[in-house]
């Protein structure tokens, strides 16, 4: 099977790229192939645990990235985007993993689709 790599640097709430991104790693996941996010830009924001989606009956975007996780996705992010937006660990969402953009390079590389969603 491949892999897919999906770069996610929308944030929760502001368009339906976020939910499309997470929609298409679950699809992917489904039909058996590998599938990572990396969180970069304002991106970083997904994983912020006090998402709150209750008065609109959403389930936040953090809650939906924890889904993924636990069915097998690979999620980082980028250290230096959370860092410069005020983000630490104990704001965050547990199974993320925080990383440079080595990484990502390293993703790109194995992938055998990238798709952006950029903003």
């Amino acid at each position: 099977m491949g892999k897919l790599l999906v770069i996610l640097c929308e944030t929760p709430f502001q368009s339906e790229n976020v939910d499309h991104a997470i929609h298409i790693v679950e699809k992917a996941l489904e039909k058996g192939h590998r599938a990572s996010i990396f969180l970069f830009m304002d991106g970083v924001y997904n994983m912020i645990r006090t998402q709150n989606g209750r008065h609109f009956n959403l389930e936040t975007v953090s809650s939906r990235l924890q889904g993924l996780v636990a069915r097998g996705a690979k999620i980082t992010c980028c250290r230096l985007c959370k860092e410069l937006r005020g983000l630490n660990d104990e704001m965050t969402i547990e199974g993320i993993t925080t990383t440079g953009i080595g990484e990502l390079n390293n993703e790109i590389g194995e992938a055998d689709v990238v798709l952006s969603f950029t903003g």
